[in-house]
């Protein structure tokens, strides 16, 4: 159990690092597109990607 919750973290944070690096908040912003609180990016670029 630990070392899925390990991977999990790592996951999580490599896909946090891709989205600060490539600046995606500021993608999302310039294209108006506004989150609610509590809303992680991954979650919102995850759907809107369905829409591709």
């Amino acid at each position: 159990m630990q070392q899925i919750i390990a991977k999990i973290a790592t996951v999580e944070n490599r896909i946090k690092s891709f989205f600060y690096n490539h600046d995606i908040g500021q993608l999302l912003r310039q294209s108006n597109i506004r989150k609610e609180k509590d809303v992680c990016l991954d979650t919102l670029f995850q759907f809107l990607l369905r829409f591709l």
